[in-house]
C-alpha cells in the first residue's frame, strides 16, 4: 500500500478506525488495543486537520496581499502548486 496523505484519505481512515472500535469487544485486551489505536488515529487526525487550516489561512493571507512570502510560513512547497 502506498502512502496516502490526502484529507479524503484521512476521512476514510477515521471512519475505518471508528468501525473497528465499534465492532471490538472492549472487554478483551484486543478490544482495548483497538480503542487505544482509534484514539491515536483521532488525535493524529486532529493535528493534520489543524495543520491544513493553518496552510489554508496562510494561502488566503498571501492571496489577499496581507503577507508577502508564504514560504516564510509554509516552506518552499508553497510554489509546488504553481509549477
Amino acid at each position: 500500500m502506498g502512502t496516502r496523505n490526502k484529507l479524503l484519505d484521512l476521512n476514510d481512515n477515521l471512519f475505518e478506525a471508528m468501525e473497528r472500535v465499534l465492532d471490538a469487544d472492549l472487554s478483551t485486551p484486543e478490544g482495548q488495543k483497538e480503542l487505544e489505536m482509534g484514539k491515536t488515529v483521532a488525535d493524529i487526525g486532529a493535528v493534520i486537520v489543524n495543520n491544513a487550516k493553518i496552510v489554508l489561512t496562510v494561502q488566503r493571507l498571501y492571496e489577499d496581499g496581507r503577507i508577502n512570502d508564504p514560504k516564510l510560513l509554509i516552506g518552499d512547497k508553497a510554489d509546488a502548486s504553481t509549477s
